[in-house]
């Protein structure tokens, strides 16, 4: 929490760190309770942070001659992380909602169940959307008046996801990852 302020000595663990900073009222589901991330996080971001901190004051003093003071706090690190979150935050003053798998901002972005098992997909832009359509034989959709534009694609997020595993649940993940990797 940083040498000074309020919390200053209280202990800060990761999943602490992760709750107060944000993340994991991003992470998780609509429905459901917030969720803590998988990975050790916040420890994580500390620990980069602190190691660039000490690279750039190990540089600095072979340039200068001068030594440098590191000070690297786990929340304020954590927070940096929030990304999409936190901008939205601070322009609308609206908390963002835990999408599951989605991105807030691009689409398709999500996982999908084939005939065996689940695939990532993300197409951030209507190039990659294109060239999945083709690979998934989905073509008419490129022009579809509800997917023509990414925003469009978010915001119709729930029956685009049902016209693409449609079509994936009829083979193997292997079989459409190759097909998604040959059109780029």
């Amino acid at each position: 929490f940083g040498h000074t302020g309020p919390l200053k000595d209280a202990p800060a663990y990761d999943t602490i760190i992760q709750a107060m900073s944000g993340i994991m009222m991003e992470t998780g589901y609509p429905d459901a309770p917030p969720v803590r991330v998988g990975t050790s996080l916040a420890d994580l971001c500390g620990g980069v942070y602190l190691f660039s901190g000490i690279v750039s004051a190990l540089y600095g003093r072979e340039k200068s001659q001068r030594g440098a003071h590191v000070d690297i706090a786990m929340f304020d690190a954590t927070l940096s992380f929030l990304e999409h979150g936190l901008m939205a935050y601070i322009a609308t003053g609206k908390s963002p909602q835990r999408l599951g798998n989605r991105h807030p901002y691009m689409a398709p972005f999500d996982v999908f169940n084939t005939q065996d098992k689940p695939i990532t997909i993300c197409c951030g832009n209507d190039k990659l959307f294109s060239a999945l359509c083709q690979a998934l034989e989905l073509t008419e959709l490129v022009n579809d008046p509800r997917f023509s534009s990414n925003i469009l694609r978010v915001q119709n997020h729930a029956i685009l996801k049902q016209y693409i595993e449609r079509t994936l649940k009829t083979q193997a993940a292997e079989v459409w990852l190759a097909r998604i990797h040959e059109v780029g």
